[in-house]
């Protein structure tokens, strides 16, 4: 734990190894740089900025505007509240913002993307990507207040998974200028496809409920 002054930190891998359980920061802008090993840190209030360099790392945000860097290896980043930015980087990582109007940039790897709550901004960058978006936080009646998808290549295999109890039939495309609206037929709209009207993206869908998913989203 630290106090609630702006702390600068850097771990190491041998403070890191003693406390598997991670670090807690409290208030102030923190810094916070990981060790070349799999480091946990739980950002608390404040605009913090946590870096975990190499290995597996877990980071989370606290309440305020954080930013998250992943670094090498594969990585867990979730934004939590306030308006995250959430870097991957390199590795197949598992991204997620949280509540806020959340930028999440995967990076090379083949990354899960997750929004959740508001208005997001996602980017896969290289390899195959999976963004996720789900009926219980991101559907909405306005297209303008969804999710965007801002680089989805057929070319890369990147996927699309909408979670949420319904039939894949119910799933549509709408172009709206050279971007592609992701309608769910009666209910609104869950995503837009930057770039995607030109693109058939039928293929790359895949609908499952939040059960079959076998991740929790508390």
């Amino acid at each position: 734990m630290f106090d609630d002054a702006a702390n600068t930190i850097a771990l190491t891998s041998s403070l890191s190894a003693a406390n598997p359980t991670g670090f807690l920061t409290f208030g102030g802008n923190d810094l916070v740089t990981g060790s070349e090993i799999g480091d946990v840190v739980y950002a608390g209030q404040g605009d913090d900025a946590v870096t975990g360099g190499s290995g597996n790392d877990l980071l989370r945000g606290g309440r305020d505007n954080d930013v998250l860097s992943g670094g090498a290896d594969d990585d867990i980043l979730h934004g939590n509240l306030g308006d995250d930015t959430v870097n991957g980087n390199s590795g197949n990582d598992f991204l997620r913002g949280g509540q806020g109007n959340d930028v999440i940039n995967g990076g090379a790897g083949r990354d899960f993307l997750i929004g959740d709550r508001d208005r997001d901004t996602l980017t896969g960058g290289a390899d195959a990507d999976t963004f996720i978006l789900r009926t219980a936080t991101d559907l909405s009646t306005d297209a303008n207040a969804v999710d965007t998808i801002t680089d989805f290549s057929l070319a890369e295999g990147d996927r699309l998974v909408i979670v949420g109890e319904l039939n894949a039939s119910s799933v549509g495309f709408v172009a709206s200028g050279a971007d592609a609206l992701i309608q769910i037929a009666g209910s609104g709209f869950i995503g837009r496809v930057t770039n995607g009207a030109a693109l058939n993206l039928t293929n790359s869908v895949t609908v499952v409920s939040d059960q079959d998913l076998g991740v929790s989203f508390g």
